[in-house]
């Protein structure tokens, strides 16, 4: 009987194991060189301290040099193309709020990148809620106080605004929606001047970061109204949640969460996704760089971010549309 040849293997078979080999070493590999995380707003505020926070510590985790990289402007559309055009390798990443993902793509007709495939989403980290503060020259105290005062002034109040599509822009105009007032947007070149413009009275209301009105409010310099979120927030323990003051269905809040490009080999994505969730879970990590910010830890794997996006993005597609909110 002769003896049998050695079966040939297929060339496609070939090719997909040695395929899936290299993804294996690479995934094992990483990284292989220091990894940059890029921040859409400038250096300062909540959004920035979390990457520098995540960066010192993941620099430890993977005893590689980790970068934060600012590349603030155009509703996060610069940063975000440049990560979307980066190697899908892992050295590039980017701590992006809603707007990347979920507002970006109902404000503007065209986009540089693509929000949908252009990414790997690894997860969120932390969601701020945000609240809404007046002057005490106004003399009110409540949120219904403000509605009827708006009501009663149409059009002759402003409130400021850090840009069109911005989440402070958004948020009043989903209030103004559900409360039926008209008040004017003043936009201004972030938070700070808006604060100033507050204090003079130049504007009678805005929407902001619960961090970095506390102390405004705390010395009395702020009124604060009502705070976004499913219960009150620990560093404003008096300030009545929207749903308490009759708004069920009103929330004004954004996520951060870590992106990378497309198409980022399965391994490294859950590595990343792990030793991040690792960091944030830590005691002593929420208390150093998330409570000073008032931050709310969100520990989630990469399946369940991608879940929770097609979920947000039509929540938002009808915020936006109510709004009568379009960039271009």
């Amino acid at each position: 009987m002769p003896t049998p040849k050695p079966r040939r293997v297929a060339p496609f078979i070939l090719a997909s194991i040695m395929a899936v080999t290299c993804l294996s070493a690479r995934a094992s590999d990483f990284p292989a060189r220091p990894v940059r995380i890029v921040v859409p707003v400038p250096a300062g505020g909540p959004m920035d301290a979390m990457a520098r926070a995540l960066a010192t510590e993941l620099a430890t985790t993977w005893k590689q040099q980790v970068v934060v990289d600012n590349r603030p402007g155009g509703n996060e559309i610069i940063a975000a193309n440049l990560v979307a055009n980066a190697p899908g390798d892992g050295h590039t990443l980017m701590l992006a709020s809603d707007s990347t993902l979920s507002l970006n793509p109902q404000l503007y007709t065209k986009l540089p990148y693509d929000h949908v495939h252009g990414f790997t989403p690894i997860g969120r980290v932390a969601v701020s809620h945000m609240v809404l503060v007046v002057p005490p020259s106004l003399g009110l105290q409540t949120l219904d106080a403000f509605i009827q005062h708006a009501k009663a002034h149409r059009r002759e109040l402003a409130y400021g605004s850090t840009g069109l599509g911005n989440i402070t822009h958004l948020s009043m105009e989903w209030l103004s929606q559900q409360a039926g007032i008209q008040i004017l947007n003043a936009p201004f070149q972030g938070l700070a001047p808006i604060i100033t413009a507050l204090l003079g009275n130049q504007v009678q209301a805005t929407f902001g970061a619960v961090s970095v009105l506390a102390p405004y409010i705390d010395s009395g310099k702020l009124v604060a109204l009502a705070v976004s979120g499913p219960n009150r927030a620990q560093a404003l323990p008096r300030v009545p949640t929207f749903q308490e003051s009759g708004f069920a269905d009103f929330e004004a809040s954004f996520y951060m969460a870590i992106l990378a490009p497309g198409k980022l080999p399965a391994q490294v994505t859950d590595r990343i996704s792990q030793d991040i969730q690792a960091i944030t879970a830590r005691a002593d990590f929420q208390q150093q760089h998330m409570a000073p910010y008032a931050l709310n830890v969100v520990s989630e794997t990469p399946a369940q971010f991608k879940h929770y996006l097609q979920q947000e993005r039509a929540v938002v597609q009808n915020k936006v549309r109510l709004s009568g909110v379009k960039l271009n």
